[in-house]
């Protein structure tokens, strides 16, 4: 990694578009710098090949290889691009947002620039580069690429993937780079020169996977002394493999008009929700279930956004709560009777209801629809239910010796809402009262009612 800072002079002002036909092809332009060898480190200066696309009469070259420099001590990324037609102005962003800076640099060329870690990095985790070209005839085309750092180690016992790729790996900043290398040597280590080395993972096989965070990956790209190291064996036997780490540019594409609407963002893919929704919840690395960008739309995603399926009305349906009939005569053997007061603990019958239903119903809703499910008498009015907090409910006899807590296991979820009802019942010389909570999940979409009662002496 450099520590000295570079800068560039600035870039020469636009050229005048003055008398050049929409036919002629020209060649990259190559604006003019002075350049001050003290004050410039450019990492890749070489000529490097071209992605060609076109559409419609619009031809659009890109160089494969990015510029990668520091200016003015902060690491830039330039991408060099020429059209087989005049441009009056180029424009760059990410989907709802300007992003990067895009200077034309000649009558049929421009470039793009990528400053500071937050530019670079979103670049390469995924999310891609919109380019607006408005040309001097009046047509708009857009174009979108992305970026992925590239790995080419001399020749030796260790292949390495080309490409670096970005994936979701659960901390603080959910995004690693990981690279993978395949050896059937003995003893693989990684090491760097000049930058920072990646972890080296438990190999699957011959298969080893490194990561880096973005800000070790990047202490990589400002100078091209900064090397990857690869080595097995040891004495004698020891190999020693070592490589640059490039970006390149990928997945080039042209069309007329907007490029937000010619590729827009893409939801949550059914796979990737299903196979991040097998792993357990512990879970760190899902790279097994696609790239940063796929997981990452995935997470925290209800399935009924990701399923086209038709949205259903809201009803209950029974739920086994067998169960739970320890935990309820646990209850009732608790409640105590004597003094002239008893109570009872009478049952608990369970419900849910679809996951994707139209509209996701109101507590007092669930409330009505629960009673008419077990109060087929008509015995408690729907009007005169008592919402209790979960401290409330605790304080009731019902739930004082863990009953909640078996019920919060079986709904799988703590937070509860509950009403309790109250009906008074005919006793000669007493007091009796029927009761029943209706303890709604909603995050689970569990309703378990409690049936109960309780009276004292006149």
């Amino acid at each position: 990694m450099r520590v000295a800072p570079s800068l560039w002079s600035l870039p020469i002002p636009l050229l005048l578009l003055i008398g050049c036909g929409a036919d002629q092809m020209l060649s990259v332009e190559s604006p003019q710098r002075e350049t001050d060898a003290s004050t410039a480190d450019v990492r890749h200066i070489a000529a490097t090949t071209e992605v060609r696309v076109r559409a419609d009469d619009l031809t659009l070259w890109i160089d494969e290889r990015a510029i990668q420099a520091v200016q003015s001590g902060v690491l830039t990324v330039t991408m060099k691009a020429r059209t087989s037609s005049n441009i009056s102005s180029v424009r760059s962003t990410v989907p709802d947002d300007a992003f990067g800076l895009a200077t034309q640099t000649g009558p049929r060329s421009f470039e793009i620039t990528l400053r500071n870690g937050h530019e670079i990095n979103t670049i390469l985790s995924g999310l891609p580069l919109f380019l607006h070209i408005q040309l001097t005839s009046g047509k708009t085309y857009g174009a979108k690429l992305s970026l992925a750092p590239t790995l080419r180690p001399s020749a030796g016992p260790v292949s390495v993937d080309s490409f670096v790729r970005p994936i979701y790996h659960k901390d603080s900043a959910n995004l690693r780079y990981r690279g993978l290398a395949s050896t059937s040597a003995t003893g693989l280590r990684m090491s760097s020169r000049g930058g920072t080395a990646p972890s080296l993972g438990i190999p699957t096989g011959s298969r080893y996977p490194f990561d880096w965070e973005y800000s070790g990956l990047a202490s990589l790209l400002d100078a091209s002394s900064d090397l990857v190291v690869f080595e097995t064996g040891s004495g004698a036997a020891s190999t020693q493999q070592q490589s640059g780490v490039q970006l390149t540019v990928r997945d080039v594409g042209l069309g007329l008009g907007d490029p937000a609407v010619r590729w827009p963002t893409p939801g949550c893919s059914r796979a990737v929700y299903d196979c991040i929704s097998a792993l357990p919840a512990t879970t760190k690395d899902y790279s097994a279930c696609g790239s940063y960008r796929d997981v990452a739309r995935c997470m925290g995603v209800d399935l009924c956004d990701v399923v086209p399926t038709p949205a259903v009305p809201f009803a209950l349906r029974s739920k086994d709560a067998s169960s739970l009939a320890s935990a309820v005569k646990g209850a009732h053997d608790a409640c105590p009777r004597t003094g002239g007061s008893w109570c009872s603990v009478g049952g608990a019958t369970a419900f849910e209801y679809p996951r994707c239903v139209a509209t996701t119903p109101t507590q007092a809703q669930v409330t009505q629809a629960a009673l008419a499910e077990t109060d087929r008498a008509g015995a408690f009015d729907p009007r005169y239910g008592r919402t209790l907090t979960r401290a409330e409910l605790l304080m009731q006899q019902t739930f004082k010796t863990g009953l909640l807590s078996s019920i919060d296991a079986f709904a799988g979820d703590t937070d509860v809402r509950a009403t309790l009802f109250e009906s008074e019942e005919s006793c000669h010389n007493c007091h009796q009262f029927s009761i029943k909570f209706v303890l709604y999940y909603p995050r689970t979409r569990t309703v378990v009612v409690v049936d109960g009662s309780y009276g004292y002496d006149s």
